[in-house]
């Protein structure tokens, strides 16, 4: 596998990170919209209610104590259900930055994996496929060379020759 083959697979497998990185900030701005809608739709009847408030505290205080109790009621439920609904969109929150922690974790266990597994693939493409093919190069060189040898036709070496070749290796 050469360099560039590499680099692509490794430019292949970033890009798959980045999709999946995309898909889980989706899904979290997704959950966040909702949430969103859920808060403001809390707020408004929160609104609502004590705008309702609002009015029977501007009647007359001559009104019965009862219809002031109703009132501080409604406006403990609506605080109430403020509150449950804040602590909730923590939870959900807190629950989607954990998941999403944990998704990171795997990924990047995953790619690191993935170059481990592609590093030792490249080392026996190189032992069991590239060594055969440049021993047989070699063998082939050998052959090509006996060939050229014995087909040259050189005239026999004198002791001269033969001694000074001798004296050039030594």
């Amino acid at each position: 596998m050469d360099h560039g083959t590499l680099i692509a697979v490794f430019v292949v497998i970033a890009a798959i990170a980045i999709v999946l990185q995309l898909l889980i900030l989706l899904g979290l701005y997704l959950v966040a919209r909702r949430i969103h809608g859920e808060v403001s739709e809390t707020t408004r009847e929160a609104k609502q209610r004590l705008d309702a408030a609002a009015r029977a505290i501007a009647a007359p205080f001559a009104e019965s104590r009862e219809q002031i109790k109703a009132v501080t009621l409604n406006v403990a439920e609506v605080s109430r259900i403020i509150r449950e609904r804040t602590s909730s969109v923590d939870d959900v929150l807190a629950e989607m930055i954990e998941r999403t922690r944990q998704q990171m974790q795997r990924i990047d266990q995953l790619i690191s994996n993935l170059a481990e597994r592609v590093d030792s693939t490249a080392g026996v493409v190189q032992r069991s496929v590239i060594a055969p093919f440049q021993e047989i190069a070699a063998i082939t060189k050998g052959i090509q060379c006996a060939f050229d040898f014995f087909l040259s036709r050189r005239q026999p070496s004198t002791v001269r020759e033969a001694t000074q070749d001798e004296e050039m290796f030594i």
